[in-house]
C-alpha cells in the first residue's frame, strides 16, 4: 500500500499513528498466565488475543496476538523502514507503538495527552525512559492535545518542548486553538 501511496505522492517520511490492532468494542478476557496490570484493558482494547499470527521460524505453530502484540508497532515500523530505504529515501518515521528497539528505525511520539500540569510533569519521564531505550528521537504533544490548555501552561510547555528532540503543537479538534 506504500508503494501506491508513494506512486501517487512522492512523500519523504511517515507518521504511524494507531498503528497497533484496535479494538473500541470489546475483546475476551486475557488468558491468565499473562494477566498483569492493566492487561484487562488490553484484552477490552485490541483484538483477540487469541488470534493467531504466522510465525516465520516455524509455520506449523502460529503464535497467538497475546504473544505478539508488544512488537506489532515496532514490525510495522521495520516494513515501513525497507520500504522507504527500497525507493532510495532516507526513512524519517514517527510511531506511536513500539517496543525496545524501534528507536533504531523511527522516533517515537508519545501519545494523545491532556493539557494539564500533570501531563506536562509526565513527558519529562515519558521522554527519558524512551531515550534509556534507544528511542532518540522522542517528544510529546506541546500544550497538550484533550481539552484546553490555558496561556500559561502553554507557554510553560513551549519552553519545555524546545528542549525535546521531537515536538509539536497539536490538539484535538473541538479544543481551543493554541
Amino acid at each position: 500500500m506504500l508503494g501506491v501511496l508513494y506512486s501517487k505522492i512522492k512523500f519523504s517520511g511517515i507518521w504511524l499513528d494507531m498503528n497497533e490492532p484496535s479494538n473500541f468494542r470489546g475483546g475476551e478476557p486475557f488468558p491468565e498466565p499473562y494477566r498483569v496490570q492493566h492487561w484487562d484493558t488490553l484484552s477490552n482494547m485490541t483484538m483477540n488475543l487469541n488470534v493467531q499470527h504466522y510465525n516465520a521460524n516455524n509455520v506449523s505453530d502460529p503464535l497467538t496476538h497475546a504473544e505478539v502484540h508488544a512488537y506489532y508497532g515496532h514490525l510495522e515500523v521495520m516494513a515501513t523502514y525497507k520500504f522507504l530505504e527500497s525507493v532510495h529515501l532516507r526513512p524519517f518515521i514517527i510511531t506511536r507503538s513500539n517496543s525496545i528497539g524501534t528507536g533504531r528505525f523511527a522516533g517515537h511520539w508519545t501519545g494523545d495527552n491532556a493539557a494539564t500540569w500533570p501531563f506536562l510533569r509526565l513527558s519529562i519521564g515519558a521522554n527519558f525512559h524512551h531515550q534509556i531505550f534507544g528511542a532518540q528521537m522522542v517528544g510529546s504533544d506541546v500544550c497538550g492535545f484533550h481539552l484546553n490548555s490555558t496561556a500559561e501552561l502553554c507557554a510553560r510547555w513551549t519552553q519545555l518542548g524546545a528542549l525535546y528532540p521531537f515536538a509539536r503543537n497539536h490538539n484535538e479538534i473541538d479544543s481551543h486553538s493554541q
